[in-house]
């Protein structure tokens, strides 16, 4: 099975002095939230209206609900105020959007185009006022849009500068990794010549590479 002793080997991370020389050992210290139980994690998918990655539901109640992970860690699905957020001190998760379909590069593209086209130039208007008025509020549709970029996608760890990846959990794309690199639709999909990555490649390679850096 894909995570067995897995559990075990991030323990033994935590208990060997080498893997503070592993990028953000300092941080999540190789300790993992304790295990979901089944009913918790189809709590989760009743609340979001998904049907999580069959690998990632696994790791959720075998090994444990986030924390050692690549990077910075994992974040935790943590239930509060009646339904269920990844909880992370950087990356944030839209749980209300998890539902709806996780765009393809074109379709994000023409997100933010229509949202850019419709910026206020202030030839527009006749006092500086109503230009700043109409300004704040066209400012203040980028959540909205954001949400829109984001949607279908568990925003799982942040790699620092501003640099996150995120599990798709809706569409074609469901089960893969994917890099945002800070730019509104700079999304990239983890892999090589067109060969994506799942949650488990993403996180074994990570421990693999943890296990080799503390061997020195």
């Amino acid at each position: 099975m894909t995570w067995n002793g897995v559990r075990r080997r991030v323990d033994a991370l935590a208990g060997d002095g080498r893997s503070e020389a592993v990028f953000g050992a300092r941080r999540h210290r190789f300790r993992l939230a304790p295990p979901l139980s089944d009913a918790q994690v189809s709590e989760i998918e009743a609340a979001c209206g998904v049907v999580l990655p069959e690998d990632y539901r696994e790791f959720l109640v075998r090994v444990g609900a986030g924390g050692a992970g690549p990077w910075y860690g994992i974040a935790t699905p943590t239930s509060r105020d009646g339904g269920w957020d990844w909880v992370d001190d950087a990356a944030e998760t839209d749980s209300a959007t998890l539902s709806r379909p996780f765009l393809d590069a074109p379709a994000r593209t023409a997100v933010v185009a229509e949202y850019d086209a419709r910026e206020p130039t202030r030839d527009g208007f006749d006092d500086d006022e109503t230009y700043r008025n109409a300004f704040r509020a066209w400012d203040d549709e980028w959540d909205t849009v954001e949400s829109q970029l984001f949607a279908g996608s568990i925003c799982l760890c942040h790699y620092g500068c501003g640099v996150f990846l995120r599990l798709v959990v809706t569409g074609a794309e469901r089960g893969t990794m994917w890099s945002h690199d800070g730019g509104p639709a700079d999304l990239t999909p983890l892999g090589v010549d067109g060969r994506r990555v799942s949650f488990s490649q993403w996180y074994l390679d990570w421990l693999e590479e943890s296990e080799r850096t503390t061997r020195g």
